[in-house]
């Protein structure tokens, strides 16, 4: 499991299918540790990744718009996953979206099916949960 620690340093991975292997994963985490363990795994096996602490700061970027994901968290202080997912949208980017959250409720199930959401995950994320979700979204 990827955990709050970044217990990923000097494991290795099975490498990516070659379709995606050098795909971009848009990381936003407002969890610093959450942020580096999930990029190191990604790292790892083959992904391009881009993380962010803030939402504030991918609206800033221009992101890829193809062969590409977004892996956000929910609940986050100064806008949450979903609200920064319809903001991209709004600006005419559209791609596969993963949402990570430590809640599980209504409200969290509702989002996910409100944004049409590749995967919902929960945290601590499961290793082998999130590479699945990512290929998924990719292909």
């Amino acid at each position: 499991m990827v955990r709050a620690r970044a217990s990923t340093v000097g494991r290795s991975y099975p490498r990516a299918r070659t379709t995606i292997r050098r795909a971009n994963v848009i990381l936003v985490d407002d969890d610093a540790l959450v942020r580096t363990a999930l990029s190191r795994l990604l790292r790892g096996v083959g992904f391009k990744v881009t993380a962010f602490e803030r939402p504030s700061e991918v609206l800033t970027k221009m992101l890829p718009r193809t062969n590409a994901c977004l892996l956000l968290d929910i609940y986050m202080p100064e806008m949450n996953g979903v609200r920064l997912w319809h903001e991209l949208r709004a600006r005419g980017v559209a791609i596969p979206t993963i949402l990570i959250t430590g809640q599980r409720d209504a409200r969290t199930e509702h989002y996910a099916k409100e944004i049409g959401a590749a995967a919902l995950l929960y945290k601590p994320v499961e290793e082998q949960e999130l590479l699945q979700a990512i290929e998924r979204a990719l292909t």
